[in-house]
């Protein structure tokens, strides 16, 4: 999760930050923190001087995106202070990180003036210093943030500030002890069959449960950024019967050959697919007449069901069809506990999914005008 605290110079994002990261790290100590004049400064030092214009601050700013979501690969949270005058930017960021949270820390340029720790102000309105934001830059008051924390006064307790940014980004959930998370993260759906019920959780309870659930899956195991393509198999289609795996990957090369539309058998083996896991929830080793198990107790080979993930995530991403995503969802929920026992690749690949899966989630409550909160 990146955590971006914006704002102008002198707001205090900086110092609300630190003390932020500390809190978090407390609890999640796989946190880092990163302030935009100290990774400016790293880069002048390689680089030579970084210009303070509005390009040189626009590739500081790209430069800044692209370490977080290095970083962000790698299962680390970050808390990033930057001054940010770009909307597009901040979007770009939200979209290559597998969680954003912006915070815009609002303070009246009056005050900062009066402030004025550094001179920045001062010298920029005697003519002593040019490109500072506020000043010879403008600077447009952000409407995507996450969060506002106003700073029109002089803040005395900065903890609070700290403990309501984790409480808003859903990194703070005193109520939620480990066994009242997400309930199907770990229920064995393999070996123990059982079916979907109302959940306890409503709203933002629910989907940072489920949210935190995925996280402790895939933390540590940074995500693929692309799935492997598709392994070159024998597949005869009048067989007396189908090897799932095989299967799979025949249906994955026309995913990747035509991607827009899968040729008749192809989308025809994949409903049946998804037809028979929405009732089974397992994927068996082989499928005979009338698309039945071959040996119903041959379903535990998790590469399949990763394969089968990565169709779905796919298929949903071109069509929409929520088919596609009710079935990967519950997919999800079963290959969970899977990944315990799964190897490291594997696991990158669940990754990949899980970043999937939310973005999806989260598309589709903007398409039904439904605000989903997902800062986990």
């Amino acid at each position: 999760m990146v955590i971006w605290l914006f704002g102008l110079s002198g707001a205090g994002k900086t110092t609300i930050g630190r003390i932020l990261w500390q809190k978090i790290r407390a609890e999640y100590p796989n946190t880092v923190f990163l302030d935009g004049d100290e990774i400016r400064a790293v880069a002048g030092d390689v680089n030579g001087p970084v210009s303070h214009t509005v390009e040189g601050r626009r590739q500081s700013g790209e430069r800044l995106i692209r370490l977080c979501s290095v970083l962000d690969q790698q299962g680390l949270n970050v808390v990033c202070c930057v001054l940010s005058i770009f909307a597009d930017q901040r979007a770009a960021c939200r979209c290559q990180v597998s969680e954003f949270f912006s915070v815009f820390i609002d303070s009246p340029l009056r005050q900062l003036e009066a402030r004025d720790v550094k001179g920045l102000y001062r010298k920029a309105r005697a003519g002593e210093m040019p490109n500072v934001v506020g000043i010879d830059i403008p600077f447009s008051k952000p409407t995507d943030q996450d969060l506002t924390i106003r700073n029109d006064r002089e803040l005395s307790n900065f903890e609070a500030v700290a403990e309501e940014i984790m409480k808003a980004s859903g990194l703070r959930r005193p109520e939620m002890s480990p066994q009242n998370l997400y309930p199907y993260a770990n229920a064995e759906w393999i070996l123990k069959p059982s079916r979907y019920e109302y959940s306890t959780f409503e709203a933002q309870p629910f989907f940072a449960a489920w949210g935190q659930a995925r996280t402790q899956v895939c933390y540590g195991y940074p995500p693929v950024l692309q799935p492997p393509p598709p392994e070159t198999v024998p597949l005869n289609l009048n067989a007396g019967s189908l090897e799932s795996v095989h299967l799979l990957e025949w249906i994955w090369a026309d995913c990747a050959s035509s991607p827009r539309k899968l040729n008749s058998d192809a989308a025809f083996y994949l409903s049946r697919l998804v037809k028979k896991f929405e009732t089974t929830m397992k994927i068996h080793g082989a499928y005979g007449d009338g698309f039945r198990a071959v040996n119903r107790a041959d379903f535990g080979y998790t590469p399949s069901y990763v394969r089968f993930g990565e169709i779905l995530a796919s298929r949903y991403a071109v069509t929409q069809d929520l088919r596609m995503l009710n079935c990967l969802l519950k997919l999800m929920d079963v290959m969970s506990p899977m990944m315990t026992a799964a190897d490291d690749w594997l696991r990158s690949r669940f990754s990949r999914l899980v970043v999937l899966e939310r973005q999806a989630i989260v598309s589709l409550g903007q398409n039904l005008d439904l605000q989903v909160p997902m800062n986990v």
